[in-house]
C-alpha cells in the first residue's frame, strides 16, 4: 500500500489539481488534498532512509532548490508562528517530496502512460460538464 502511494502520489496531486480548478468541485478538492497530505507526510517521516536517497538524488536537486528557497523565504518573511505561513511551507515541502518519491519508484508510468491517463481525465471532466450544464458556452 505505500508503494502504491508512493507510486501514484504525483498523479494523485495533479489529478486533484484539476478538481480543484472547478467551483463546484473545490470542496471535494480540498478535502482530498488535506488527506493526502496527511497521509503522505507520515509516509515521509515513518521512512527517512528513502528521504535521503531520493531527496539528495542528483535527478531531484531541482526540487531540493526549491525546496530550499521556500525554507529560505519563510524564515526572511514570516514568523515561526504564522500558522497560515507554516502550513503552506510544509505543504510545499511534502509535494516536492511526493513528487520526488512518485518519479522515482515510477518512472516508466509517467513516461508511458500518465498522459494518456490525464488526457483521459480531463476528457472526462470536459463531457461531464457538457452533461451537467450544456450552455457552458
Amino acid at each position: 500500500m505505500i508503494k502504491w502511494l508512493f507510486k501514484y502520489g504525483a498523479a494523485i496531486f495533479l489529478f486533484n489539481t484539476i478538481l480543484l480548478s472547478i467551483a463546484p468541485l473545490r470542496m471535494l478538492g480540498d478535502i482530498i488534498f488535506l488527506v493526502a497530505m496527511a497521509l503522505f507526510a507520515l509516509l515521509l517521516v515513518i521512512n527517512p532512509k528513502l528521504i535521503k536517497d531520493i531527496i539528495f538524488h542528483k535527478a531531484f536537486v531541482f526540487f531540493l532548490i526549491i525546496n530550499v528557497l521556500n525554507f529560505v523565504y519563510f524564515i526572511l518573511f514570516h514568523g515561526i508562528f504564522e500558522i497560515e505561513a507554516l502550513k503552506y511551507i510544509l505543504a510545499r515541502g511534502v509535494q516536492f517530496s511526493v513528487i520526488c518519491f512518485s518519479i522515482y519508484f515510477h518512472y516508466e508510468y509517467y513516461k508511458l502512460k500518465f498522459k494518456d491517463h490525464l488526457v483521459f481525465l480531463v476528457f472526462a471532466i470536459v463531457l461531464l460538464s457538457f452533461v451537467l450544464n450544456p450552455f457552458i458556452f
